[in-house]
């Protein structure tokens, strides 16, 4: 009975993974603490062609050691070492990702507008 009440209450979820690619193709995605458990199996999750993850944790050595792996599935990966417990890396942090995008969106405009030969 404990079983069935668990299916009835927790029903098991499959992920459809072309919808998913379809729907983050192109993103940018920040996952906070991706070198342990939900936020490394989602960064693990998310790492499709076409998308930059931009992963967040305390250990340095573990983000590159990810980094270099979800790179091998052609994703775009940033990492930045900060403990989201002091003020002064949050802000550092923001700082990064308002600096790193704007950057990325620049460069894709020039990319784009040499492409078609306007500049």
């Amino acid at each position: 009975m404990k079983r069935l009440l668990e299916k009835i209450l927790f029903p098991t979820s499959k992920i459809n993974q072309k919808r998913l690619e379809k729907a983050i193709q192109g993103k940018t995605i920040l996952i906070t603490g991706a070198t342990f458990g939900i936020g490394e199996a989602t960064a693990y999750l998310l790492a499709v062609s076409g998308v930059h993850l931009v992963l967040v944790a305390r250990s340095e050595e573990k983000l590159v050691f990810l980094k270099n792996e979800l790179e091998k599935k052609a994703c775009r990966v940033s990492i930045f070492r900060a403990d989201l417990y002091e003020e002064t890396q949050v802000k550092e942090l923001n700082q990064f990702i308002q600096t790193d995008l704007v950057l990325r969106q620049k460069l894709n405009s020039f990319y784009k507008l040499w492409i078609l030969g306007i500049i």
